[in-house]
């Protein structure tokens, strides 16, 4: 199933609006007196001629029975029983007209106008569940767990002297990727490097003007992109399977919502434009899918299942690497620190990141749970943040951490932009 964006769902809640106008034979709904079961109107023609457009009639073999309660179905649901109507009104004329006599339209719009907030709930807790972790991360970078007090609230200074909210090269680099697919309408590896290149040089999206932190690997690629113009120079060596691409990669999920295939090919092409370790690509498709499942609403149990059902189609158990691999069948389930690390390892920090999604209740526990592991805390930090964000939703990340976050504003507006690039 294409599961419907909120972009999708925005278009069609603006269709139904004109669908209800005052004088149409559809104003009063749920009035059957109002409705002849067996005329087509030209509205109604409209309405199955824009559900079909924004995803919402997908072609299915199988009947489907209506929920008990139309008010809590999800969206997959939802677009099951309009497909399923719309496919039945084909061969049995005024099983259409019959479904909106007794209100059950009205009831799938009012659900989809809350699903529409929950999605975009998600999405930017996502990118600011990335911003957040990293910025509480920060400021015991480098350091060997147990050598700091515990960390429990955003800290200054660091090895990087900055203001308590603050948030390193993780945040910046995610914001650019995010502003390239949203203002190049798409995937464009040039604009990415372009946009990477302005922050290593220049202090594009960086939380204080200036870029003040950046991996070997990114640095070298970069500089690489320089001389060669090519936009894939990532490494590829024994030395380069770093965590430089999965720490940024939110904005792929969020923009490839509604495209399974889309979110595997971009997280993969969005790693080999700085990291082509083979390591590095499974890892992101990986992340990738459980962000994505998170956006969609699966459960925590079934998005950390090792036969997690998008996970088995796009990505099978004989393709992937050993080191992935245990990590796929839940090493993060088995194991504590000191044998989970925050190392810049891309296996070792997606695994602390994970170690502290599972083992955790809520954003705000999971979130001191992975920095606290200290070493490359800001990285881990916004791998956890990002797939826990977009699991808990904004609203799941605690108020007083948003409200001192620096540069919130930016962030919101960018991740506005990323969710509806229209």
């Amino acid at each position: 199933m294409k599961i419907p964006s909120p972009t999708h769902i925005s278009r069609i809640l603006k269709y139904y609006d004109f669908f209800k106008e005052p004088g149409s034979r559809y104003s009063r709904e749920d009035d059957p007196v109002m409705i002849d079961s067996y005329i087509y109107s030209f509205e109604l023609f409209q309405l199955v001629n824009k559900l079909y457009m924004e995803n919402f009639i997908q072609e299915y073999k199988q009947s489907y029975r209506l929920p008990e309660n139309l008010e809590e179905a999800d969206i997959c649901s939802l677009v099951r029983v309009l497909s399923a109507v719309v496919m039945a009104d084909r061969y049995s004329k005024g099983i259409l007209s019959q479904f909106i006599a007794q209100g059950n339209l009205r009831k799938i719009f009012n659900r989809l106008s809350e699903i529409k907030l929950e999605m975009e709930n998600r999405m930017y807790g996502s990118l600011l569940g990335l911003a957040v972790g990293d910025a509480l991360g920060v400021s015991v970078e480098f350091k060997s767990p147990g050598s700091f007090p515990p960390v429990e609230d955003y800290q200054g200074g660091g090895t990087h002297n900055l203001d308590a909210g603050e948030w390193s090269d993780d945040t910046s680099l995610a914001l650019a990727l995010a502003e390239s697919l949203s203002k190049s309408k798409g995937f464009d590896p040039q604009d990415q490097m372009e946009r990477y290149l302005a922050w290593y040089r220049e202090g594009y999206l960086a939380v204080n003007g200036s870029c003040f932190d950046i991996g070997k690997t990114t640095q070298q690629a970069l500089e690489n992109y320089e001389v060669t113009g090519d936009p894939y120079c990532g490494l590829d060596h024994e030395r380069s399977a770093g965590n430089g691409s999965l720490m940024r990669l939110a904005p792929i999920p969020i923009y490839y919502f509604s495209n399974l295939e889309g979110v595997i090919r971009y997280a993969r092409l969005s790693s080999c434009t700085t990291h082509q370790h083979p390591l590095v690509l499974q890892c992101c498709q990986y992340l990738s899918l459980l962000i994505q499942g998170a956006l969609w609403g699966k459960s925590k149990t079934e998005l950390l299942s090792a036969d997690y059902a998008p996970y088995k189609t796009y990505l099978h158990h004989d393709d992937l690497l050993e080191e992935l691999e245990e990590v796929v069948q839940g090493s993060y389930k088995r194991k504590n620190p000191p044998e989970i690390r925050a190392s810049g390892h891309v296996i070792k920090s997606l695994e602390a990141a994970l170690w502290a999604f599972y083992h955790s209740n809520n954003f705000k526990e999971g979130a001191l749970m992975a920095v606290n592991l200290g070493e490359d805390a800001d990285t881990v930090g916004a791998i956890y943040g990002q797939l826990a964000g977009a699991y808990y939703g904004e609203t799941g990340i605690p108020q007083p951490w948003l409200d001192k976050l620096a540069r919130k504003d930016l962030i919101h507006s960018i991740c506005q932009d990323l969710i509806y690039p229209e």
